[in-house]
Formats: C-alpha cells, structure tokens, sequence
C-alpha cells in the first residue's frame, strides 16, 4: 500500500466518522494518530468506557462540590426561614390581641418549632413569647388558637434545648402556668400535663448536670408511673443516662434496679421495651462505677447483647459506644494488663467493621483516646514498657486510618501515658516534643494539653517550650499566650475549673521569623510557617 492509499483511507474513515458518529472523531483521531484512547490527568479522570461522555471529576471533587451545594442549600433555607420568623414577629406586634389573621394564627405555632430547633436561649424566648401570645388570643375569642398541651410542650423543649443551667425551673414554670390556667378558666380544665409534658421534664433535670440532677428525674419518672402516665423507652433511658453519669456511688445498683422495673412493665403491656440505648446506658454505670470486677461485667453485658442478635433482636445489636464504655471500664481499672485488653477490645471493632461491615460499631477517635488512656497508670511496673508501646501504636493507628484524627483529648491522655510510664529522661523528653509540636501543628492546644505537658515534660523543657508565654494570674491561674492556630481546632473544651488558661493571639512577624530560626537549628521533623502558625 503506498503513501496514496494509506492517505485515501485515513480520509474516508473520517468522514465515516463525521457521519456515522459524530462524537467519536476524538478517539478515531487518537487512533490515526497513534494516540493512547484515554488519558489520566490530575484534574480529571478519562475512563475507556466513558470516552465520548464529559469526564468524570475525582471523587474527592464530587464529595466535595455535594458539600458545598448542601452547605448552600442548608443556608438559604435558614435565611428563608429567619425571614418568615422575622415576618411573623412584625405582624404579631402590628396587630392587637385578637384582631390578627386566622392564617397568622396557623402560624404561630410552627414558629414556635422554628424557634425551639435553633437550641439557645432566644430561641427559647421566642417561642415563649409566642407562647403568651397564643394563650391571649386564646382568652380573646380567637377560635383558631386552641389551646392544649402541644404550643406548652413545644416551648418546654425549647427550654431543654436551650442548654441553661436554670432550664428545669424554666419547665417548671411552664407546668405551672398550665396549672394556674385550669384554676383560673373553667373552659381550660383539660389542659393538663401528658405524657410529653412530664418526660420533657424528666430530661430537663437529666440534662442539667447538677449533683441531684439525677434524682430528681427519678422521681419525676416514679410520679408518672404512679399516676397513670406512662413513661415510655425514651423516658426510662433519659433517666438511666443522668443515673450513669452522676456521682452517685451506687449508680450500677440503681440503674439495674430501673431496668428491672422497666422489664416488668413492659411485660405488663406498657411501652417501654428496653433497647440498645437503655444497656449501654447500663454499661456505662459500670464503666463509671470504679467497682471491682467492672470492665469484667461491662464484656459480660456485650456478649448479653450479642447473643440476643444472633437469636434475632437486631434492636440489641451492640454498637460503638457499648464497646467504648467497656474499654472506658478498661481505662478506670486497677486490672493486670488492662492496656492489652483495651487494645484487644479496638482490634474486635475494626475486625466486625473492616471484615463483617458493621458499621454499627465503626470505631472514632473517643475509643481510640480510651484505649490510650488504659495505657496510663498501669498497675505493675513490669507492663509500664508495654503499656507505652501499645499507647504509641494506637496513636500512630489513629493517625493513619479513616476513623477521624487525633484530638486534643487524644494528645493529653497520650501526654499522660508518657508521665506514667516512661522514666524521666531524654527518651522521654523527645517523645514529649515531638507530640507537642504534632499537637500546635494540627491546632489542638489547650488547657488539658498544657496542664499534662507540664506533668510529662522536664522542668527545663517546659521552660523551653512554653516559657516565653507563661504568666500567673492574681488568682494563681496559669496563663498561657500561644498563637491563635496553635487552639484553632479545639472545639467543645469546658473546664471552668482548670488551673490553666489560655490567651490565644496572632503573632508578629518578627516573632515569627526568631520561632522559624529556632525550630530550624532543632533536629526535629517539623516545618513552622506563617499558615501553620
């Protein structure tokens, strides 16, 4: 075939090309050409099977566009939503009491909702106030403001949500403006507290945090069974959670004494089956108790729960917060090698979820920083080298997997474990460092933070690593002046009474040069810039 032909022929599949189809020229082009049909770049990915369709982005890229149209959705929805609470609130003050639109009346009440979802302390005085409103209207001859128990329930779940230490009192004000409602009109004699009504009080005080919190939501729970209104699952596990975790030292008996009454209702005909929620509940007064014996009773209940799924009550499925109460139980024992059971216990969940696809029990980084925490204080002085290297595989585990990152809990309990089982000296001090820097690096500095790198760290290293920014409050708290992207990760840390406190501020150039020489002239795997500092 001669250099003719061969050109004849490159023209007539072409054209076959342009007519038959139309959106393969690329690749028969490629193909003349001697051109691979597909490429990989970095920015987009061109697979064989789809070659005539528009590529295909990473899937991080996807991921990451889906986030951001949710985000934006998210936020137009709650502008919507702030303009139409805006909206209600001008009309409702625009108009006198009982002359207002039926159609803004029907409104009332889903502000109300709109109000106790935003979980604070106006959004609770909204809806109060729009509470008060309704009630006038009622009083007015509104027909369409009928008044039940649901708009005084609604505004006591805002009170919950709100997360006020006086939230209980705030409910307890609401129960009694019902009361006096009935006392005072004789047309509201129905309006009385339903199950509803006294459950959200139950979880009031069990949210509350206070040393009687717990018993105060039992007895609000004895009342109701008392006086026929029957406390539902929600109910009892609300209880047994406050129980769980009070100060109680009796909490394992009184909260096995409460499943045993919820047992026997329920097999009466009420409606309080226990479920997953009420035994870890019930696993975790054992993890909290401090009893002899308790990590051992906390397995116990998990292979309780495991058995009663594989004889068909998926509700009792075991899920991840059973298994970290019963490596929590590990961590406050005195047991002999409770890091290596901790340990076995992590290993189990990654198996059932990496193997099995359980995703019930997929591990986080909580149960990951109680394995580390078991790792501190161990009984004998024979496993301190042990407990250790567990602690620092579990960390570097964290590190690598995709169960979440360390957080600043997870780099003080490991603080921790270096105070309690390395010996002081340069091993010691290098490991320290090192995870210090790790810890500024990735922005979870913080109160606990400093107060274990105090305890782990030589006096000369503290010194050295924190001494240009210590100060002593008139008070004797420690104060702290570290650069503000050293805390910029660390979310949910409340220590009121912590002897540490932090003053977080941007740092000047100058300063920024003198900490880039300094870490430079250390032989240490770190890289200080503007944007990690």
């Amino acid at each position: 075939m001669n250099f003719r032909e061969i050109s004849t022929t490159k023209i007539i599949l072409k054209i076959t090309c342009l007519l038959i189809l139309p959106t393969s020229l690329h690749a028969f082009q490629n193909v003349l050409t001697f051109r691979p049909a597909f490429q990989i770049s970095s920015n987009a990915l061109y697979c064989p099977t789809h070659l005539y369709q528009t590529p295909v982005k990473r899937n991080g890229d996807v991921r990451s566009r889906k986030a951001m149209a949710r985000r934006k959705r998210i936020k137009e929805s709650e502008e919507q939503e702030r303009a139409w609470l805006n909206f209600v609130n001008r009309d409702l003050e625009a108009n006198t009491v009982g002359k207002i639109d039926p159609s803004l009346t029907r409104q009332m009440i889903p502000a109300m909702r709109s109000w106790a979802r935003r979980k604070s302390l106006i959004g609770a005085k909204n809806a109060a106030n729009l509470l008060d409103r309704f009630i006038k209207e009622h009083l007015a001859g509104n027909k369409v403001a009928v008044l039940d128990p649901l708009p005084f329930n609604i505004v006591m779940d805002s009170w919950v949500k709100s997360g006020e230490d006086d939230a209980p009192q705030r409910v307890e004000e609401v129960l009694r403006l019902m009361q006096d409602l009935r006392k005072d009109h004789a047309e509201l004699s129905e309006i009385r507290p339903d199950v509803i009504s006294m459950s959200t009080l139950v979880a009031a005080w069990a949210k509350n945090g206070k040393r009687d919190s717990a018993s105060r939501a039992e007895g609000i729970l004895s009342y109701m069974e008392g006086h026929g209104l029957s406390p539902n699952t929600i109910t009892y596990n609300t209880v047994l959670h406050a129980i769980a975790f009070s100060r109680d030292e009796n909490k394992v008996s009184r909260a096995e004494k409460l499943l045993q009454r919820m047992k026997e209702r329920y097999e009466s005909g009420h409606d309080c089956r226990p479920d997953i929620f009420t035994y870890q509940s019930l696993i975790t007064a054992w993890s909290r108790s401090g009893l002899d014996g308790a990590p051992q009773k906390a397995e116990e209940l998990l292979s309780f729960l495991d058995e009663q799924q594989k004889e068909g009550h998926k509700y009792l499925a075991p899920n991840s917060h059973c298994f970290a109460a019963s490596i929590h139980a590990w961590a406050n024992s005195r047991e002999d090698e409770k890091a290596r059971k901790a340990y076995s216990m992590l290993q189990t969940m990654r198996k059932l979820h990496e193997v099995e696809h359980n995703d019930r029990v997929r591990p986080n980084p909580i149960v990951f920083t109680s394995v580390i925490n078991a790792c501190a204080s161990p009984v004998n002085e024979d496993e301190k080298e042990d407990a250790f290297q567990i602690a620092q595989l579990t960390l570097e585990e964290l590190r690598h997997s995709s169960y979440g990152r360390p957080n600043f809990v997870t780099y003080a309990a490991f603080l921790h474990v270096c105070a309690t089982t390395l010996p002081m000296g340069q091993r010691r001090d290098a490991t320290v460092r090192q995870t210090f820097f790790e810890c500024c690096r990735t922005g979870h500095v913080s109160s606990l933070v400093i107060e274990k790198l105090e305890e782990a760290a030589s006096p000369s290293l503290y010194q050295e690593l924190l001494g240009g920014s210590l100060e002593i409050d008139f008070d004797g708290t420690q104060m702290v002046t570290l650069p503000a992207t050293w805390a910029c990760n660390v979310k949910g840390e409340k220590r009121p009474k912590s002897k540490t406190r932090i003053v977080a501020k941007h740092l000047s150039t100058d300063t920024l040069s003198r900490l880039k020489k300094e870490k430079e002239e250390d032989d240490l795997v770190l890289t200080w810039t503007e944007s990690s500092l």
